[in-house]
């Protein structure tokens, strides 16, 4: 064996690819679902607090029905986030679907389908949160095994969510608005988005006419219901949609999520929820990312940090409004030393003009020749909320002085 050490300009690049060739949605109740909320729902902006399930039972226990998931390389949309289903959430991965408990009324979902049908397998999770913006958002995707055989029928899974609090006025439970719709207006159930043509559509069986915003949903299995692709064991399912609403700053709301089954138990439903999507407007977010220029890298080579003087740094700050210009002022700590580490950025604020979201800045790094030692080069950016309230972003990345790794050679002889 034959050791190579780089501490300048690589000489030597050896890229290694690990490709993950059964990859597959899994899902997990292993944590509690006030942990899960915590962990996998809530985002930048919000603080939520008195967590319940099925309408007022405490959320410091595990469900079967509410869990986490993950699906990277599955081609599924949503990478990772949180999931409710109408029965255990191993049905998100063609297990069975044991759970029968839970209520099987919910005034809102009834009141949503304008009476009718019996409710089943109905799922719950309510909290109240602080926003710390003007606006809350959140991310999410519909799906069902109902797809494609009931559409137009009367088993029209249905599920809402249900906001409430200041200056909202809607008709639901406590003056709640449901903020789970469609961009024609419509809420999101089986009836109003699926694989019909764009435009009123036709139940082959019954004959009934429905919407069908065929451009939102993704035919994913048969007439079955069962799932025919390597994402997740439903019929289908619609392209992520946002929930979204105004709100005032500071004060507190309250939102049901609530998913259920329509006149039968049998064919089952989930909505799954992109991790740390529910969000107020935090003016700014960033993230920061090695960068190695005149390099094909693998996905996954020198991804955790900068090699000094070989790789350099990019960081961009995110913002969710577009309009108007906005400033904001970053600063750089750690145990990095500007002008020994990394070359200093001529400015320590960037500008957002009307209609840019992403501005991105360079860190050029340079050789330390200090040896094995790694440092830390942290980025802040501060902003002030419509509240009034100075929030601070940051991110932060390892500075490699001295990058080592083995190389594997074979004897060659020369004659």
């Amino acid at each position: 064996m034959k050791t190579i050490r780089i501490t300048g300009i690589f000489s030597v690049l050896l890229t290694l690819f690990v490709q993950d060739l059964t990859a597959q949605t899994q899902t997990s109740t292993a944590l509690t679902v006030e942990e899960i909320v915590n962990e996998f729902l809530l985002g930048e902006g919000v603080e939520a607090f008195n967590v319940t399930i099925y309408g007022g039972f405490d959320a410091d226990i595990t469900n079967p029905r509410i869990g986490s998931f993950t699906s990277f390389g599955t081609g599924f949309p949503i990478e990772e986030g949180m999931v409710m289903t109408t029965k255990n959430v191993q049905i998100v991965t063609c297990g069975p679907g044991v759970d029968g408990s839970g209520p099987t009324v919910d005034p809102d979902l009834s009141q949503l389908l304008g009476g009718g049908p019996q409710l089943h397998d109905v799922t719950v999770v309510e909290f109240d949160f602080i926003p710390s913006g003007d606006s809350l958002k959140f991310n999410y995707i519909f799906s069902s095994r109902e797809y494609n055989a009931f559409v137009c029928s009367g088993f029209n899974d249905v599920f809402g969510f249900f906001l409430s609090g200041p200056g909202i006025t809607g008709p639901f439970t406590g003056e709640a608005e449901n903020i789970a719709l469609l961009p024609d207006g419509n809420f999101v159930s089986i009836n109003n988005v699926n694989n019909g043509s764009p435009g009123p559509c036709t139940n082959p069986q019954t004959g009934e006419i429905c919407p069908c915003n065929a451009d939102l949903f993704v035919d994913q299995g048969d007439n079955t219901g069962n799932q025919s692709q390597s994402d997740v064991c439903f019929g289908g399912y619609t392209v992520p949609l946002t929930a979204e609403a105004l709100v005032q700053c500071g004060e507190v709301y309250h939102i049901k999520l609530v998913i259920a089954n329509v006149a039968d138990g049998i064919r089952d439903s989930g909505v799954f929820f992109e991790k740390g999507s529910f969000s107020s407007n935090l003016i700014v977010d960033l993230n920061v990312n090695p960068v190695v220029p005149g390099f094909e890298l693998g996905e996954n080579d020198f991804i955790d940090g900068i090699v000094a003087g070989c790789t350099n740094a990019q960081f961009c700050l995110f913002r969710p409004d577009t309009m108007g210009t906005d400033t904001t002022f970053f600063d750089l700590s750690g145990s990095a030393i500007p002008g020994v580490h990394y070359i200093e950025p001529d400015q320590n604020f960037v500008v957002f003009p009307p209609g840019v979201d992403t501005v991105c800045v360079d860190i050029i790094s340079l050789a330390t020749g200090l040896g094995s030692q790694v440092d830390s080069l942290i980025i802040s950016a501060v902003t002030i909320n419509v509240c009034g309230d100075t929030v601070t972003a940051s991110a932060s990345i390892p500075i490699f002085n001295e990058y080592t790794f083995p190389v594997v050679t074979t004897d060659v002889t020369i004659d």
